[in-house]
C-alpha cells in the first residue's frame, strides 16, 4: 500500500490513504504518512484527503498525536486551498479526540 501511494498517480495514492486510515488497526503509523503528505510539493487532491484522513483517524481511534498533528494543521489554516478542510479536520480532533477527556453525565 504504501508504494501505492508514491506510484505519483494521484487516484492510487488517495485510494491507497484512505485504505491505510480506513481499515488499520493502529492509525500511530499511519500519522507520519499522512503529514509528510501535506507538503505544498504533493498534489492538492493528496493534500487535502491527507488532511481529512488525520481528522477521521481521530474520529475512528478517538486518539491523536495531539502535540504534532494539531500545530501542523493549524499552520495550514491560512492555506488558501488546504486551509478549510484543515479546520474541519481540527473540529474532527477537538470533537473525537479532546485533549482533555470528556465529564460523563
Amino acid at each position: 500500500m504504501l508504494a501505492d501511494i508514491r506510484t505519483g498517480d494521484p487516484q492510487v495514492a488517495n485510494q491507497a490513504l484512505l485504505e491505510l486510515t480506513y481499515d488499520d488497526p493502529d492509525g500511530d503509523w499511519v500519522e507520519p504518512i499522512l503529514l509528510e503528505h501535506l507538503a505544498p510539493k504533493y498534489d492538492v487532491r493528496l493534500r487535502l484527503l491527507a488532511t481529512t484522513c488525520l481528522g477521521h483517524l481521530a474520529r475512528i481511534h478517538g486518539k491523536i498525536t495531539r502535540g504534532t498533528v494539531v500545530p501542523t494543521l493549524r499552520t495550514l489554516l491560512s492555506d488558501p486551498v488546504v486551509g478549510g478542510t484543515a479546520q474541519d479536520a481540527l473540529d474532527d480532533i477537538d470533537q473525537f479526540a479532546p485533549a482533555e477527556p470528556r465529564a460523563r453525565p
